[in-house]
């Protein structure tokens, strides 16, 4: 399942990207009040626990002010010693830099879920906090690595990269 889920998303951005290839002159993202952003991350390496996580984390914002955005996230993660766990929250990003092809922003979100570990229903939650850079192809579209810092009750520190941006 996880395979075919990577190579899904992996398929879309390999043809977002060779569409993007005859729009290069375009790159300069709207981050402007009005305009939206669309994201997913995908993280896996846990630091002081015996488990993987595989975790994905589309995220929609709306920009309310220059480079400002609030929105929400919904994380779906999975692990070796945790069933699927569905997570909610609000989401905020400040995209403070931006030049031609590039940008940098950074990134918070807090959110709640159930995780089933050792057959108890548990409230779990997590705070991540992130800093990134995008490669923009076009004005719609950027790729880019972001280090994502999450604490959790479920999985304590969590550090993961590879984010994907739309922008409309």
């Amino acid at each position: 399942m996880k395979k075919n889920f990577v190579t899904l998303c992996m398929s879309i951005t390999a043809f977002v990207v060779l569409q993007s290839v005859s729009f290069a002159n375009e790159s300069t993202i709207n981050l402007a009040p009005g305009s939206w952003s669309v994201s997913t991350s995908k993280f896996d390496m846990v630091v002081g626990s015996a488990q993987s996580v595989f975790t994905v984390s589309p995220t929609v914002e709306y920009f309310i002010k220059d480079g400002l955005a609030v929105g929400g996230i919904a994380s779906v993660a999975s692990g070796t010693q945790m069933n699927a766990v569905l997570s909610v929250g609000p989401a905020a990003s400040l995209h403070f830099w931006q030049d031609d092809h590039l940008s940098a922003y950074t990134s918070s979100s807090f959110v709640f879920g159930n995780i089933t570990k050792s057959n108890n229903l548990d409230l779990t939650y997590t705070f991540n906090l992130g800093i990134g850079a995008n490669y923009n192809f076009t004005s719609w579209f950027g790729i880019g690595p972001r280090l994502n810092l999450a604490v959790s009750n479920a999985t304590n520190v969590e550090l993961g990269l590879i984010n994907l941006f739309v922008y409309l």
